[in-house]
């Protein structure tokens, strides 16, 4: 039987690489470092030693996923080595090790954007009330229902916890917890993770109070550090008050007392931001938190991330808080998959969603030579995870808490399986042993904050894979009644509307990827280069649109001579494509004006040698159609 879907194979000396891709998506390399034996017992065989940790499994490294890796943590809390065999490195034969069929190792995971003082409120039931703007539902503005909830208490601490439950080893909390996580906003709180910290600014235009009219000078803008990195609320919500603030913050000739703030800054929110704010961004080095669940309970609608990622904004998630968002990254991981699946048309990969939690929100705040990626060097931030037949990037992507096995900071365990803890010299009383979705697990509470793992708390430790009591839907929609203003949308797929967003396909400029008519492009849908198709699923840069690029050139030419098994061929590295007979062939993505192409064999055809004509140059003002495929029989 032959497999329709595109692949690449290659042999490499000591591994089998594989290099997968979908047409317009980066390959993604998977490298079979060998095998594993099967525990005796539990996820782990256990090997006792001094000192160092080496842990065998998937690796889930930048771009490449390592199957049946090592990875040796050094003395330092750093990681030594990791690669397929690390046996050369000092530390290898003494250390403590686990080995680990059938599970996988990510960088700590890192979240963008939380309000931890306010951890622990119940969800917010605002029925079907969608705002306008965050002071809608802050200060009840416009006829409003105004929502409250409480800084009360130690929440911070709780939201700690709940991080390391979820495999969550830093975050930007506005606030701090002894030891635990990582507070990357809290100079105090870095644990090592080289300064500045991660500068968080819930007001950067000083509109606390709840006024937010324009002109941009009736607001005020505290001049920043240039050496601390910006994380920032910027337009939040849906009408012409959320994207006036993305003008205000980067004019500085019209706000008292400020400059330019966007260069280098993360948004967060962001929801408000139109096509062109998206492109004045990306040319800023500007990036972007992501809070899906939040933005759609509050508003109906989220942040333009396809139009961000197609304009190569960087893209990071956060839980924003748990009254209207979730209560730890897997939960808002996976309202972003579901709503990439259902509404954005698969724009993102599981690398992408991946990349979100991890090594983007590290360069977002300067950190990644510390955190965020598993590279020598690194920090040991860590999760172990039951990769229960998931794999690759997909792991971590559709994970629940009940597959961390393990939480490590700084090659410390602080939480996990019980027997993999114990193995690891983590036990009473700096560890205790608690129940968490029906697992026995330890968490280091004493050893990191002096006190127990508390009881009495509102919202859970954990969601065990299913919605916790209240919830927000991640399902886009915005009732047509007041106070409610336009556009109204249901978000039901139809198939006369198949993105839900109530514009019939026959009149939708992405009829697949979900763009709603909103107040900041006086309720049309973005199409900001005026070519018919919307920003929302545009994925020409705009940088080439800028240069005088123009899209649609096809590539493609004749194959010939092609016996019984197919062949296939790939353009750029990036866009594979299968043939299975003679004739014309084209390639399914094109290119723009000007921009280069390769075309090479990614496989031969059983025992054919296919060579190629032409396959090198520049696309002009036509379709490339004479890239010649010849295969013969080989001797």
């Amino acid at each position: 039987m032959r497999c329709k879907s595109p692949r690449t194979l290659s042999l490499t000396l000591f591994s089998l690489t594989l290099t997968l891709a979908l047409p317009g998506i980066a390959a993604d390399r998977i490298t079979q470092c060998g095998t594993l034996p099967t525990p005796t017992d539990g996820a782990c065989d256990t090997t006792p030693g001094e000192g160092r940790l080496l842990l065998r499994a998937d690796l889930l490294t930048p771009g490449e996923v390592l199957v049946n890796g090592e990875l040796l943590v050094g003395d330092d809390g750093r990681i030594a080595c990791v690669a397929c065999d690390c046996s050369g490195t000092p530390g290898y034969a003494e250390a403590r090790t686990l080995s680990c069929p059938g599970s996988a190792v990510s960088p700590g995971l890192i979240e963008g954007d939380q309000s931890a003082r306010f951890a622990d409120n119940a969800p917010q039931d605002h029925g079907a009330e969608r705002y306008e703007h965050r002071h809608d539902w802050r200060r009840g503005l416009g006829g409003h229902t105004e929502l409250n909830a409480s800084s009360a208490g130690d929440q911070v601490l709780w939201a700690e916890y709940r991080a390391l439950v979820a495999g969550t080893t830093s975050m930007v909390g506005s606030g701090s917890a002894p030891g635990l996580v990582r507070n990357l906003d809290r100079a105090e709180a870095l644990d090592g993770v080289a300064e500045p910290r991660w500068r968080r600014d819930s007001f950067p235009l000083g509109d606390v109070g709840g006024d937010s009219p324009p002109p941009c000078s009736n607001f005020f803008i505290d001049t920043p550090n240039p050496a601390e990195p910006l994380n920032m609320t910027v337009g939040e919500g849906v009408d012409l008050r959320a994207s006036n603030e993305h003008v205000c913050l980067s004019d500085d000739s019209g706000v008292a007392g400020g400059e330019d703030l966007i260069p280098g800054s993360t948004m967060s929110q962001a929801i408000g931001l139109t096509g062109q704010q998206v492109r004045e961004s990306a040319a800023k080095g500007a990036s972007v938190a992501w809070t899906p669940r939040n933005d759609i309970s509050l508003y109906g609608v989220t942040a333009p991330v396809t139009t961000l990622h197609f304009n190569d904004v960087p893209i990071l998630l956060g839980t924003r808080w748990a009254a209207t968002g979730s209560i730890n990254l897997l939960r808002e991981l996976a309202c972003a998959s579901g709503f990439n699946r259902d509404y954005l048309d698969s724009a993102f990969s599981d690398r992408d969603l991946f990349d979100m939690v991890t090594i983007n929100a590290a360069r977002a705040a300067g950190m990644d030579d510390d955190i965020g990626q598993l590279t020598v060097g690194t920090f040991a931030d860590l999760v172990l995870w039951d990769a229960q037949g998931a794999q690759g990037y997909g792991v971590v992507t559709g994970a629940t808490e009940q597959q961390v096995l393990l939480t490590v900071k700084g090659g410390d365990p602080l939480y996990g399986d019980a027997t993999l803890m114990e193995a690891l010299g983590k036990t009473d009383p700096d560890c205790e042993v608690v129940t968490v979705c029906g697992q026995t697990r330890r968490i280091c509470a004493v050893g990191e904050t002096g006190e127990s793992l508390p009881t009495s708390y509102l919202t859970p430790l954990a969601a065990c894979g299913v919605a916790p009591p209240g919830e927000r839907s991640c399902i886009p929609a915005r009732p047509a009644q007041l106070p409610t203003r336009p556009p109204a949308f249901s978000g039901e797929r139809t198939a006369l509307d198949l993105d839900g967003d109530g514009i019939a396909n026959s009149q939708d400029n992405c009829p697949t990827v979900f763009n709603p008519a909103l107040e900041i492009s006086g309720f049309q849908q973005e199409d900001s280069d005026g070519d018919g198709r919307g920003d929302a699923c545009d994925p020409r840069p705009a940088a080439l649109l800028a240069a005088g690029f123009e899209p649609g050139q096809t590539i493609g030419g004749t194959l010939t001579g092609l016996g019984d098994d197919p062949i296939h061929l790939v353009l750029n590295g990036g866009i594979l494509l299968e043939l299975a007979s003679d004739g014309p062939y084209t390639f399914p993505t094109p290119l723009e004006r000007g921009a280069p192409y390769d075309v090479g064999v990614a496989s031969q055809p059983g025992s054919q040698t296919c060579v190629i004509e032409n396959a090198t140059g520049e696309v002009g003002d036509s379709d490339v159609n004479d890239i010649t495929v010849v295969c013969v029989n080989s001797l």
